[in-house]
């Protein structure tokens, strides 16, 4: 029932009254939440199979009394209910008939000064038609997480019976029907404020304690903070998240603002979820004012049966000393290190027609000679525009590249003009050979959606549109099974006068 809870407050987050666009926003349409209810009931009815009522005990005044050895003897399973309530901004939950039977023993022992009196035997007790609905409004906090509060309550009890047996019995019998109107008062008002406790203070202190980013690479955090308030209509409500990257160190802002998320009347799957351009903006921005879009390419990154390439001595003009023939005259028997470096923020696009990135880097060449040593050769600029499809696997968003084109220029030289013509072949190699692949394995792992490890997707659909995408699925939750269900109810163990 946890991750059934967890999974419903993600989508109930309500956010700070801001003018911010989303860079995320989730949709739980009716469909997605009469499987919630359908859930729910069930993992309910097999609580309740093993409900398991504690013993109680209290005082009033001078009489002490306990109910120990209580046993279930039948419960009626309640009928659940959630509906979205727009005219209050949240969330409705009713529950409705249950009713439970119980046989226990009493004891109540009475002191007065001198006089003691000591009474004992059993009772059968049975609580039938309980119904209570309350309505939960999400909020937000300073730090955009969600808060939690009740919005209204009401409670109703039908009817509680009374048996007393043993002992003295036949004298409690001839007070128990004002007893039950008495148990039925105390039970209708503290159904409501054991509930408002539990959401207001118990359930608001552990969201108070939630994180709202995740951790990227150990280098990024992905801020999924809320940005608005949620929108509730009779079909759907909707969540939305800032969806920013950040540097782990430095939550330094960037400079791009989301676009806004047209609305969509698509309400046929149960969740859907809409990622715009910011959020890979905003993590090609990070990366690179931070310095993290570098790296040094050797020839051991190439397969084994390729790395000669980056020789610039060889015997069958497969390697960069004989296209490039100064390289290999200056410093034969050496091998080429390529010192790649991102020049500007990284493009990204999203379009009906597919997937484009457009790259920009430095690539600055290095001659390495047997002892160690390091000569500098050359620096080039290179863009480079790749193409790509994107899918849903395993909750996540996967792509891969179908096609890629680029240009070179040259920036400088130490070794004279060089024919950039001749490098754009040899380095057309080397994207094949590993920027490609590499890639494609960076894209085939996949950006993780944010849903619960126990989420599953089913019916999946990955729409493409101007400037963001959508996913939109139908779910299946995966219940653990429940622990035995304890019941200590608050109106025994306080009520005193």
């Amino acid at each position: 029932m946890k991750s059934l809870a967890l999974f419903t407050l993600v989508l109930l987050n309500i956010g700070i009254n801001v003018a911010i666009n989303p860079g995320l926003k989730m949709r739980l349409t009716r469909n997605g939440l009469n499987y919630v209810n359908t859930i729910a009931q069930a993992a309910l009815a097999k609580d309740l199979q093993g409900l398991h009522i504690d013993d109680q005990s209290g005082s009033s005044g001078d009489i002490q009394w306990s109910l120990t050895n209580i046993q279930t003897e039948g419960v009626t399973v309640p009928t659940t209910g959630l509906d979205f309530n727009p005219g209050l901004n949240g969330l409705s939950l009713s529950i409705t008939n249950f009713g439970i039977n119980i046989h226990a023993d009493w004891r109540v022992k009475y002191r007065k000064g001198i006089i003691k009196i000591s009474d004992s035997g059993s009772v059968s007790v049975g609580v039938h038609g309980v119904s209570t609905s309350v309505t939960v409004g999400i909020g937000a906090d300073s730090q955009s997480r969600p808060s939690i509060s009740t919005r209204a309550c009401s409670a109703n009890v039908d009817d509680v019976s009374i048996d007393f047996h043993g002992g003295t019995a036949f004298i409690w019998n001839l007070f128990r029907h004002p007893l039950e109107d008495k148990v039925k008062g105390i039970l209708r008002d503290k159904i409501c404020t054991t509930v408002v406790n539990a959401i207001n203070v118990k359930a608001e202190a552990k969201l108070a304690k939630m994180r709202v980013d995740v951790e990227i690479d150990h280098r990024f955090l992905l801020d999924y903070g809320l940005v608005a308030p949620v929108s509730f209509t009779g079909a759907y409500m909707e969540s939305q998240h800032r969806g920013e990257v950040y540097w782990k160190d430095d939550k330094r802002e960037s400079p791009f603002t989301p676009q806004v998320i047209p609305d969509s009347p698509d309400v046929s799957n149960m969740l859907y979820m809409y990622l715009t351009e910011y959020t890979a903006q905003t993590f090609a921005y990070t990366a690179q004012q931070h310095g993290f879009l570098v790296y040094n390419l050797t020839k051991k990154d190439l397969p084994a049966d390729s790395q000669s390439f980056l020789n610039t001595t060889c015997d069958d003009f497969k390697c960069i000393g004989s296209l490039v023939s100064k390289i290999g005259r200056l410093y034969p028997n050496s091998s080429v290190e390529i010192r790649i470096s991102s020049t500007s923020d990284p493009k990204f696009k999203v379009a009906t027609t597919g997937l484009t990135m457009g790259l920009y880097s430095n690539l600055s060449l290095f001659a390495r000679s047997l002892n160690g040593s390091e000569h500098y050769l050359a620096t080039l600029n290179m863009s480079l525009a790749l193409t790509g499809t994107a899918s849903i696997a395993s909750e996540k968003v996967v792509g891969q590249i179908t096609n890629h084109s680029f240009e070179l220029g040259l920036v400088d030289s130490a070794i004279g003009p060089i024919l950039v013509r001749v490098l754009q072949t040899n380095l057309e190699t080397i994207l094949k050979l590993f920027v490609l692949p590499k890639f494609n394995e960076f894209a085939a792992k996949g950006f993780d959606l944010p849903v619960s490890e126990d989420l599953k997707f089913l019916n999946s659909r990955l729409i493409l549109m101007d400037g963001f995408l959508v996913v939109a699925t139908d779910v299946l939750l995966k219940i653990k099974q429940p622990e035995t269900l304890r019941f200590a109810p608050e109106v025994f163990q306080h009520h005193s006068s």
